[in-house]
């Protein structure tokens, strides 16, 4: 069995991670696509405020919640 230089490695990694990409890129896509234009502007929307509210509420985010053991 022949033993991949560093460089062959690195080539095979970085081809696994072009075709990981691509495939998830075009998974995303096909998935978003049919839905409506004005539901992924909710999505942005409401994600947007609860990054605002976590920025505003400097780590105190989780004060509300209730841990239990």
């Amino acid at each position: 069995m022949e033993r991949l230089t560093p460089e062959q490695r690195l080539q095979i990694v970085q081809l696994y991670y072009e075709n990981s990409r691509s495939a998830l890129e075009e998974n995303i896509t096909r998935v978003i696509r049919p839905l409506p234009v004005e539901m992924l502007k909710r999505v942005i929307e409401n994600c947007t405020q609860r990054m605002d509210h976590l920025r505003r509420s400097t780590g105190q985010h989780l004060i509300d919640i209730i841990f239990k053991k």
